[in-house]
């Protein structure tokens, strides 16, 4: 399902990015053409830009979505960014001038690639950023996968990942189904999926179905995907979870994604003894993702006296 890695993909990154690596007190975004700080936590300073971005982004994602709700999603972001500092920071993780070094590289390339500074910097306005954000958005992605590179070495003892836990784990968190997905890029996507239903709510064989229709290329014909909790759109996970093994949804469920037809699968031992690592990793990183959002929920955004000024598009 690569359509919808990706769409998480970036939605978990817009979550986990923007404050700076140091331990100071520093704004996040600054040095733009909007660096008012609009809101404080934990020792961070938010910057119009910053917040702006991730609204936007935000909308950009999801057209249907009120202001109220794509400010929620914004300050949700925030907090998990500043949560990511906190945890770097408690476990002594830090960007290496090698680190650096490699950024500084990169953003001379893509300088060149676009043809000049001024090329460069119309391409990050076109996509809500600045020359900043930019920077910082490659430097928190960097330490991010640094601080769960250092969160599941099993010798640092953070993520307890070992096969027992990982056993009981699978057996309480983990789901198996396959789907007929179609995108909502798809010409009358929502008219073919509802007849793709019709058809096997008619008798026709969900698997041919899905062999003939099916927009999710990246997902094993014979065994569903396998997936933990948080890795999936909502609306599919929700829908599996309200299915009994072996039970097909009733209907079409719509999502950010596409429409899904989906049919939940019993786990199978043969599956994840040949997948046992790839479930691991599945693992290690929900319970970080999990780590990351308690810390979030624990941080409180106050706003200063600028927040009400910003000009929203």
């Amino acid at each position: 399902m690569k359509q919808l890695k990706r769409f998480i993909t970036f939605l978990l990154a817009l979550t986990l990015l923007f404050s700076l690596a140091s331990c100071e007190k520093q704004s996040i975004g600054g040095g733009s053409k909007n660096d008012s700080v609009v809101l404080k936590a934990k020792g961070q300073k938010i910057t119009a830009d910053t917040y702006l971005y991730f609204y936007n982004n935000y909308k950009a994602g999801d057209t249907d979505a009120s202001a109220k709700e794509l400010h929620e999603l914004a300050l949700e972001a925030i907090s998990r960014d500043v949560a990511l500092t906190l945890m770097a920071k408690e476990y002594n993780v830090k960007l290496t001038d090698d680190d650096i070094a490699e950024l500084d590289s990169y953003i001379q390339s893509l300088i060149e690639e676009k043809g000049g500074e001024e090329a460069y910097y119309s391409y990050l306005e076109e996509n809500n950023l600045t020359g900043d954000l930019f920077r910082h958005l490659y430097s928190q992605k960097r330490l991010e996968e640094k601080l769960r590179e250092f969160m599941t070495d099993e010798y640092n003892n953070v993520i307890v990942s070992d096969d027992k836990t990982l056993d009981a784990d699978i057996e309480k968190n983990f789901m198996a189904a396959k789907q007929i997905l179609i995108l909502k890029s798809t010409d009358n996507a929502k008219s073919l999926a509802d007849e793709i239903y019709t058809k096997l709510d008619s008798g026709e064989d969900f698997d041919t179905l899905m062999a003939e229709y099916n927009e999710d290329g990246d997902v094993d014909p014979e065994y569903g995907r396998y997936f933990t909790k948080g890795m999936m759109v909502s609306e599919f996970e929700e829908a599996v979870l309200s299915l009994k093994e072996d039970e097909v949804y009733k209907g079409v469920v719509e999502s950010s994604v596409g429409y899904h037809i989906i049919w939940r699968l019993p786990l199978d031992e043969g599956y994840i003894d040949d997948n046992y690592e790839t479930l691991r990793y599945y693992y290690q990183n929900r319970r970080i993702n999990e780590m990351i959002s308690e810390k979030a929920e624990s941080i409180e955004l106050k706003k200063t006296g600028k927040f009400d000024s910003m000009k929203i598009k």
